[in-house]
């Protein structure tokens, strides 16, 4: 899983600014922050080093997000996976949610087109803020969204390298970081000028393509990357269009700085496809209930970050990121029928907003005893406008489809303005040299203003703060082995729309909070043919905010902080190659899932859910690759994803269980060509992607069908 490595790089291009008698080596790496993590690979085989130094590598790649520094794997306390550069080149994914699917730990839920929801360790939903996105290290999104779903705004063509840290990270990042951290790290300016051009085509109209060009221009670094794809979709109304663009300069005002600006630019239309009964679902599954709902985005993000080496040990991070948002969207979740007037209704949302982000951060490396210092504080200042219209739906009750709609006007109308001001603090030590102590807190003040703009009482004020602290201890039993354990806390303050604007909307809510514990192992053996990665962990989440109901007679409902849930697993990662030309990888997870504290007696249906599973989380993933390289250049490799059995409902009436779906991708990379074959669910499988029920009636979303993609690139 893990990549040799020798460092951390900023970026190819800075090496060139300080080749001739600059800050540092390229081989030692220069200054750098998460923003520009790269890895730089080193060929085992050509190393001199003895076995033990070439196992001791593996566990000493550098990672940049669990300490939001660089640190060597084997000092970090926190179970940590990663995407390696070699990995997303090779395997050609469309989306980031497919690279993440195959890490230990991870689960997402594909909804066809760009669609998806993904989840570390907790079982989500689409308003479950549980997880947060980054992108060089900033946050991809505003303040208290859930980042369950924004994988489909990712540019996949930009990717570089994923890294996950599992658990809760609140402890450094603050409010969304309970299941834990993704972060996505872009490419970077090359050395030398590069451009890139690519096509892709598939089944159902699909295509894909792109180019890329990058290099230097006297002291200043550019990369240019701009990609689109279309598809009318395999099923009824699946069509999507996306295009994105990135530009990327990168310049050194003297030896001991760099200056990085970067703007991305995202344009997504997506038709929302929904579940379909079990009935329709058996006699056909390409079809769809849903005719005219979408999701439409326009996304703007410039961001500025400067990094500047200070004394001996000392760096200074400085970022700066900026959004402009507009988001419109009618969900298929929301249609109702209404009795009194025999109609169907539902609602369309317009969101336009702004955020800002700060972060300002400085680290200090001692010589006594390894001792490092990191501080800083980000700061979050988000403004938008959130219209609600009602609209009347038209159904076909012998098809089942909604057929049209038409506006019934403005519903509700919000400004909402978010502030958040949060420092923290990281430090570590090592009291013997095969021993890493950390200890780190956050203390996050958030304040929610929102203003009702049609004066229906439901605007106000509120704030939250709190604390999070971090401590672990990482211990080396040998040059191959290194073992770790650690406690953390995380929390996830309600969101507006709970507070304030929701149906059962209540401004007394408290944020909800977790602890987890967790101790782990890796390992890397015979010059790194056999690599493992164990962790177990266990958590709580308390406060949990659930819909109850407040009135037996009336039957009104309002959120409260009556739930609780707790997660334990165990997520295991083994690598193993035989010889050269052989590559086996194995990611499988163990998780418990369940209510400890989940019943509303006073529904018209009461329920007690406590002690049940979680529904849609199953107790056993396992991802299985075996990757070969019969000759130069050529990579052939089957995946297996296999999905254990999960309850359909809460009530944990009725189970579901995936089949088994293969993947097989092929890579031939001879001079400056490069070209890609993948069918995806090879065996062409019936399956459903997400699967609920409620009073006897399954929904069933329908997975991907046997798809084939051929692909080809040309550099120069």
């Amino acid at each position: 899983m893990f990549r040799n490595s020798s460092a951390i790089v900023f970026v190819v291009a800075a090496a060139t600014f300080f080749s001739a008698g600059g800050m540092v080596s390229a081989e030692e790496g220069t200054a750098s922050t998460e923003q520009h993590a790269a890895a730089v690979p080193v060929n085992a085989q050509e190393s001199s080093a003895s076995a033990a130094q070439q196992n001791t590598a593996e566990l000493e790649e550098v990672v940049v997000t669990a300490t939001r520094t660089r640190e060597k794997l084997k000092d970090s306390s926190s179970t940590i996976n990663v995407v390696t550069e070699q990995e997303v080149e090779t395997v050609k994914y469309r989306n980031a949610a497919e690279m993440l699917n195959r890490l230990p730990g991870i689960y997402s839920h594909n909804f066809n087109s760009e669609e998806e929801l993904t989840s570390i360790r907790i079982p989500t939903s689409f308003a479950s803020p549980y997880t947060l996105l980054l992108i060089d290290g900033l946050p991809a999104a505003g303040f208290g969204e859930s980042a369950g779903g924004l994988l489909k705004e990712i540019n996949a063509d930009d990717i570089e390298r994923i890294e996950v840290i599992k658990g809760p990270a609140s402890a450094l990042y603050g409010n969304n970081a309970i299941g834990g951290v993704i972060n996505i790290i872009t490419k970077r300016p090359s050395a030398t000028p590069k451009t890139r051009l690519w096509v892709e085509k598939g089944e159902y109209d699909r295509q894909r393509g792109g180019v890329t060009t990058s290099g230097m221009a006297g002291s200043l670094g550019y990369y240019v990357n701009l990609n689109g794809q279309d598809s009318k979709g395999w099923r009824e109304h699946s069509a999507n269009k996306k295009q994105s663009a990135a530009l990327k300069l990168v310049y050194a005002p003297d030896e001991a700085s760099v200056l990085d600006f970067r703007v991305d630019y995202l344009f997504s239309d997506v038709e929302l496809m929904g579940a379909i009964d079990k009935a329709d679902f058996d006699k056909n599954w390409q079809q769809d209930y849903n005719t005219f709902t979408y999701v439409l985005i326009r996304k703007t993000t410039p961001s500025l970050s400067y990094t500047r080496t200070v004394g001996t040990g000392g760096e200074l991070k400085l970022a700066v990121l900026a959004r402009d948002l507009n988001h419109e969207v009618i969900p298929h979740y929301m249609f109702r029928y209404n009795s009194a007037t025999r109609r169907y209704t539902g609602i369309m949302n317009r969101i336009q907003g702004t955020d800002a982000d700060v972060q300002a951060q400085f680290k200090q490396d001692f010589a006594p005893l390894r001792s490092r210092i990191v501080a800083g504080v980000d700061m979050q200042k988000g403004s938008s406008t959130v219209d609600t219209y009602n609209i009347n739906v038209t159904r076909n009750a012998v098809t089942k489809k909604y057929t049209s709609y038409s506006y019934a006007g403005l519903s509700t109308s919000y400004d909402v303005d978010t502030d958040v001001a949060s420092p923290y603090a990281l430090f570590e030590i090592s009291p013997a040299e095969k021993v890493r102590l950390s200890v780190g807190g956050r203390r996050d003040a958030v304040s929610y203003d929102v203003q009702d703009n049609l004066g229906l009482g439901q605007g106000g004020t509120k704030d939250f703060s709190k604390t999070t602290t971090k401590t672990g201890v990482t211990v080396d039993l040998s040059p191959s082995v290194n073992v770790y354990g650690g406690y953390s806390q995380g929390f996830v303050a309600p969101t507006s729309s709970q507070l304030f604007s929701g149906r059962g909307a209540n401004l007394g809510l408290e944020a909800e909070k977790a602890d987890n514990y967790e101790v782990g192992v890796r390992t890397a053996f015979l010059n790194n043919r056999l690599k493992t990665d164990v962790a177990i962990y266990t958590m709580t989440i308390k406060d949990k905010i659930i819909s109850q109901t407040i009135d037996p007679v009336t039957q009104a409902s309002q959120y409260l902080n009556v739930g609780e849930t707790s997660h334990k697993g165990v997520e295991t990662m083994i690598a193993v190659a035989p010889v050269d030309r052989v590559r086996l990888t194995l990611a499988y997870t163990y998780s418990e899932n369940k209510y400890e504290d989940y019943k509303d007696l006073n529904a018209a249906t009461p329920y007690n859910y406590s002690g049940n599973w979680m529904p849609r989380s199953p107790r056993q993933h396992a991802n299985a690759r075996l990757a070969v390289l019969p000759v130069k250049g050529l990579e052939i490799e089957g995946e297996l994803d296999q999905v254990g059995r999960q309850y359909y409902d809460d009530a944990n009436q009725y189970t579901y269980e995936r089949p088994g779906l293969f993947n097989l991708r092929t890579t031939y990379d001879v001079s400056s060509w490069q070209f890609w074959l993948h069918v995806i669910n090879l065996t062409d499988r019936k399956y459903a992607s997400y699967a609920s029920a409620s009073r006897g009636n399954f929904s069933l979303f329908p997975g991907d069908p046997q798809t084939w993609y051929a692909g080809a690139a040309y550099k120069w």
